[in-house]
């Protein structure tokens, strides 16, 4: 589900929750953007299986950049991990807004 936040009675940015995976163990993450798709938050959600994953200096990188213009996931670590699952839900919000 994509949520669209309203101010003004008028979209305001997006949110979603999606899940990602480390070492076969789920945690869930929430992106949220603003009217231009822009990414103002990637915030961890019920990480009791990836603890690791609540201190990852990586959403910061997120912050800013466009949903079009995500960073592929580069390694097999935590961070790639996030990166990718990040990209894959972007992209999902991304088509699904400008394509109706």
């Amino acid at each position: 589900t994509i949520y669209i936040p309203l101010q003004d009675q008028r979209p305001a940015g997006t949110a979603i929750i999606f899940p990602a995976e480390y070492q076969k163990k789920a945690f869930f993450l929430l992106l949220a953007t603003d009217r231009q798709l822009k990414i103002t938050s990637v915030t961890p959600l019920n990480t009791a299986h990836v603890s690791q994953a609540s201190k990852s200096a990586v959403y910061e990188s997120f912050k800013g950049l466009s949903l079009d213009q995500l960073p592929r996931a580069q390694g097999e670590g935590l961070e790639a991990a996030i990166t990718a699952a990040v990209k894959k839900a972007g992209t999902l919000v991304f088509v699904r807004l400008k394509n109706g």
